[in-house]
């Protein structure tokens, strides 16, 4: 959800997004903005960002880590979990376990629409940094239940990618008319990728056991790969030689390369109806600065914990010393998804006074790269502008998805030049902050010529 209309809506946006906003979402409704526009930081910038996990709130945080009781002497006691506590607190785990971060910043952009006949070209800056992990399942039995004999588990479930990617995006879209309602727009984005860091687990098949005779058994086989910017200066722990230093610069050296594609189509039935179809960040970014992989393979066997060099062992099976080598290069995907959107113009429908729209999505990942899930979501959204004024309402919820439960809430001002927009996608959170386990917020302006 790149911008404030987007957030507010629930991300109920691929027939809807307009102009420069497209971008990214569906480049076809590119040529459905003004002559001219232009996004730069003045009057407010363009950014939307989300933090937090898809399975434990505030609330949880309280009862389980932050209770504690006053001892007879006045001391704080920290209470202890009982059984029912720690299954109840593995559960939350086991039904999601997600954690994410993503920043989207949008620098600038432009349009310009000659002609209607000609169509509509844009250029865009914007930057991403997202990560995502997912808590192993198993890890938590283990820390809550311990290892009594005959117990199993595995951390198979474990996820984690991060990434900071530059986009330069290169659009075009026109509209074909095909009667005096009906019409469709084509777009097409050509992302320029500049990969300014990459880390990610790319296998893990690994798990832990006690036998019978109380001996513990245990493999960590995992695959890792990082690369990063020179300009970072990141030291790996198997190089002898200092990395270059570190130099802050606005345009780092890139980590890797790549080009992505967005395709969009955007159909139009009459004043009330509109069907959308597109699919983004088609391609791939070759990473081939600063760029390692992490190859664990061990194993572990402990039926005499006095022993040191048993303790050792289980204490290093997971941990990556000597086990990361420099590679020439590797390849990732971008964060591929297909969108599928309708509206329903109801101001139109019924000439009402007063603009209400109706919108509605269904997106689908179609990798688990950074900021992208496999999980598919629906959303529908409104957007109302009261007694015809510059001020506009909008609202919506999602379905399904990294997040399962969005409810989107927002407002933007159109003064005719320019506007801006704020929303959120997880107004939930701010109606009741104790069962909150998000946050987010997006503002963004827009000039129109």
């Amino acid at each position: 959800m790149s911008d404030a209309r987007s957030s507010s809506m629930a991300g109920a946006y691929t027939a809807i997004s307009d102009g420069l906003y497209s971008i990214g979402v569906n480049p076809a409704n590119l040529s459905m903005g003004r002559g001219i526009e232009l996004i730069m930081p003045l009057p407010l910038p363009s950014f939307s960002s989300m933090a937090g996990s898809n399975f434990f709130s505030l609330s949880d945080y309280n009862y389980y880590f932050s209770s504690y009781t006053i001892d007879r002497y006045g001391k704080k006691q920290g209470r202890y979990l009982s059984e029912a506590d720690k299954e109840n607190l593995i559960e939350l785990f086991s039904k999601g376990g997600g954690i994410q971060l993503n920043l989207f910043v949008r620098y600038f952009a432009l349009s310009v629409t000659p002609s209607e006949k000609f169509g509509t070209l844009a250029f865009s800056i914007s930057d991403q940094i997202a990560a995502g992990s997912k808590i192993p399942t198993g890890l938590v039995e283990l820390l809550f239940k311990g290892n009594p004999p005959n117990s199993r588990y595995n951390f198979n479930d474990a996820e984690f990618k991060a990434w900071w990617l530059r986009k330069y995006s290169f659009s075009y879209s026109k509209k074909f008319k095909i009667s005096d309602q009906k019409s469709i727009n084509a777009g097409l984005s050509l992302n320029f990728i500049n990969g300014l860091f990459y880390a990610g687990l790319d296998e893990i098949d690994s798990e832990f056991y006690t036998d019978s005779l109380g001996r513990i058994h245990g493999k960590a086989i995992y695959r890792a790969k990082s690369a990063f910017s020179p300009n970072f200066g990141i030291k790996y722990d198997f190089e002898n030689n200092s990395p270059t230093e570190e130099n802050i610069s606005a345009f780092p050296e890139p980590a890797g390369t790549g080009i992505g594609i967005d395709i969009g189509i955007n159909y139009r039935h009459n004043k009330a109806f509109t069907f959308a179809f597109a699919v983004t960040d088609i391609g791939n970014i070759k990473w081939n600065k600063r760029t390692a992989q992490f190859n664990v393979n061990r194993l572990v066997y402990l039926d005499d914990v006095s022993e040191e060099a048993q303790r050792d062992s289980l204490t290093n099976l997971f941990s990556t010393d000597s086990a990361g080598k420099p590679v020439d290069k590797f390849s990732t995907p971008l964060a591929t998804t297909l969108r599928l959107g309708a509206s329903i113009d109801l101001s139109n429908l019924f000439d009402l006074r007063n603009k209400l729209l109706i919108s509605g999505d269904f997106v689908q990942g179609l990798n688990k790269m950074p900021a992208n899930s496999t999980s598919p979501r629906i959303s529908i959204g409104i957007e109302w502008m009261p007694f015809k004024s510059f001020l506009t309402l909008r609202s919506g919820i999602a379905l399904g998805g990294w997040a399962k439960f969005l409810w989107g809430l927002g407002f933007g001002f159109d003064f005719g030049l320019f506007e801006i927009n704020a929303g959120t996608s997880n107004f939930q959170n701010v109606v009741s902050s104790s069962s909150g386990k998000m946050i987010s917020v997006a503002l963004d302006s827009r000039w129109k010529f």
